[in-house]
């Protein structure tokens, strides 16, 4: 997987394990390079999530679904979300992040 290729080095410098639990062979029909895209931002939202935790732990696995779909979960040992920021999660530009980081 490439999205584990490209974070893994921030991974090693910061100390946090990526755990890729993934079923191989997964065939999901999408296009590669935006779905690489997603992962990778997954992942860096996660390595700054557990960046000031003493357990640095990311895993990737794939989900039960239902009619053929592919499901994938990236989960982290961070702290989650405050109560505020759930209720704004979908809404575009929302983030917790300093001004002038991340997309949002």
């Amino acid at each position: 997987m490439q999205a584990m290729m490209i974070v893994e080095s921030r991974a090693k410098v910061q100390k946090t394990t990526i755990t890729n639990q993934l079923t191989l062979p997964m065939q999901c029909y999408a296009d590669q390079v935006q779905l690489e895209q997603v992962l990778v931002n997954l992942l860096v939202n996660s390595c700054d999530a557990v960046a000031g935790c003493d357990q640095r732990e990311i895993t990737i696995e794939s989900l039960h679904s239902e009619a053929g779909y592919c499901r994938l979960a990236v989960s982290d040992s961070g702290h989650g979300f405050a109560a505020e920021i759930i209720e704004k999660l979908f809404i575009p530009f929302t983030t917790t992040k300093e001004v002038g980081l991340g997309l949002g």
